[in-house]
């Protein structure tokens, strides 16, 4: 710890505004045996600050140690993102609109977060009876500088380690679908309830997060997926054409062919809530959506034809990604290495341990050996 300490320092200095809190926050949920800040003594729970001043100073060493680790990942990225840099490449990062419910964040600022309620997504064609986060939601009718200010943060700390960032359910920015503690996510409301208020809220929110993304230099890309009103569908629309930096998703299948002809736009074939390929995604497309990825293959000189299998449509798919007007496309990285079995990440609406359990069959290091091995040819 000792070693490069001025820079450990400044490290520290620069990020108080989070750091202190996380540092503090794992360092008593490792004191109370990995248990949630909810269930803490009252005191720890509820921020007393003489005793959290008490256990800051008995528990310094342990309380570094957690500063420490941020300060070495974050010296350790640099190096990936110039190494990326280097080579030509720009490295698009992941920002989740909530934070955890146990989480510092949540713990420290409590004034943000409608700890009663959760946050979700009503029911639509992807998950029929709705589906709950787990996270709470923002309290921006009570508190918005705050939370708009809580983003600015952690935009500007994204700006330290991507050249752009995935912002998740961007639809969550144009009114909060809110669940009541202990209802079911089909049981939710809209906040604000009324849908040109969402729009008017929603405008507001990122065209002031984009503004703050391009001071910092950095692309934002929305994943705007799940099923929009035509006038929350028609802002979105607006505002990436308007803004710089914002960009959209076109899943091909999901969104109207002529999503292909809009410049901030990023086209995939297949997100970690479908099956991660589009060979495997077409056997699953409903006819409507078959119809659009056979208008969208048209438009760029591709047929397909009766009976075809679903890794040659998989391939002209692809080539017609590359064609068309949006200025980024992205593959799977199951795709990419022909990964189609068994491979995807997580079905919408499911608990088990089927989510968020695949791993990639093959290390990190063989996949740089290959790479280092193709580049000295």
């Amino acid at each position: 710890i000792l070693e490069g300490k001025g820079g450990f320092d400044d490290y520290v200095e620069e990020n108080k505004y989070w750091i202190g809190n996380y540092a503090l926050f794992h360092t008593l949920r490792d004191h109370f045996k990995a248990k949630a800040w909810w269930q803490w003594p009252d005191e720890y729970k509820n921020r007393n600050p003489q005793v959290l001043e008490k256990f800051t100073s008995e528990y310094k060493k342990e309380i570094t140690f957690y500063q420490w680790l941020q300060w070495m990942y974050f010296q350790r990225w640099q190096k990936v993102r110039q190494s990326a840099r280097q080579r030509g490449k720009r490295i698009i990062g992941d920002l989740p609109i909530y934070p955890a419910a146990n989480s510092s964040e949540v713990w420290a600022l409590r004034d943000l977060f409608d700890t009663e309620k959760s946050a979700g997504v009503r029911p639509d064609w992807n998950c029929k009876e709705g589906h709950s986060f787990g996270s709470h939601p923002y309290r921006w009718r009570d508190n918005y500088e705050k939370v708009l200010e809580f983003w600015f943060e952690r935009i500007r700390y994204s700006a330290k380690f991507f050249d752009g960032a995935r912002i998740d359910h961007l639809p969550g920015f144009i009114g909060e679908w809110l669940i009541e503690k202990g209802k079911k996510a089909a049981d939710g409301a809209f906040y604000p309830a009324n849908e040109d208020e969402r729009v008017s809220l929603g405008r507001k929110i990122l065209t002031s997060l984009a503004k703050a993304a391009l001071e910092e230099g950095i692309v934002l890309i929305g994943e705007d997926l799940g099923e929009c009103t035509s006038e929350v569908r028609k802002m979105l629309d607006e505002l990436s054409e308007q803004l710089p930096n914002l960009f959209l998703y076109n899943v091909v299948g999901w969104r109207e062919k002529g999503m292909a002809n809009k410049l901030h736009t990023l086209v995939v074939e297949a997100i970690h809530d479908t099956p991660s390929t589009f060979i495997t995604r077409w056997p699953e497309l409903s006819y409507s959506d078959k119809e659009q990825v056979k208008g969208f293959l048209s438009d760029y000189g591709y047929a397909i034809q009766q009976g075809e299998d679903p890794e040659s449509i998989a391939v002209k798919v692809i080539a017609a990604m590359k064609k068309c007007q949006n200025l980024f496309y992205s593959l799977t990285l199951q795709t990419v290495e022909h990964w189609v079995d068994d491979s995807r990440i997580n079905i919408p609406g499911t608990v088990g341990p089927h989510n968020w359990t695949w791993r990639m069959p093959v290390t990190i290091e063989s996949l740089i050996e290959r790479e280092n091995l193709n580049s000295a040819r």
